[in-house]
């Protein structure tokens, strides 16, 4: 959009870009609302399920201020470092069980290993 593409254009690329089909399809008809003549903001709310609040009241900020490519730029970026905390805290998470996980495979081994050499003793 920041560089000239009508967005309805944005919207259609954008529909067969995206895997998922629930957001395809939604995509596709909020550019048919739109060629319709309804606002972005309208038709996003129709899919509160898929988009959230934040977003729709953002879009809707940047179509009444004329700044809707500059409003998606920083909604692109909100999500981006939300994912990004994410993602560092899940591995943050994930560490700690996979270092007991690591700690129960190599006492399982040492105790296998071990059991034998004292049943021998024993048997002596």
């Amino acid at each position: 959009m920041k560089s000239g593409v009508p967005i309805i254009d944005s919207l259609n690329v954008v529909s067969q870009i995206v895997t998922n089909t629930f957001y395809s399809n939604s995509l596709l008809e909020i550019t048919n609302k739109i060629k319709e003549g309804e606002k972005m903001q309208e038709s996003l709310e129709k899919y509160k399920n898929l988009y959230p609040a934040l977003v729709t009241q953002m879009i809707g900020v940047g179509e009444q201020t004329g700044e809707l490519s500059e409003i998606m730029g920083r909604l692109a970026e909100f999500y981006e470092e939300e994912v990004k905390n994410v993602t560092d805290n899940l591995t943050s998470i994930i560490e700690p069980v996979l270092m007991i996980i690591l700690g129960g495979a190599v006492a399982f081994f040492a105790i296998s290993m071990i059991q034998p050499m004292y049943s021998m003793m024993q048997g002596i």
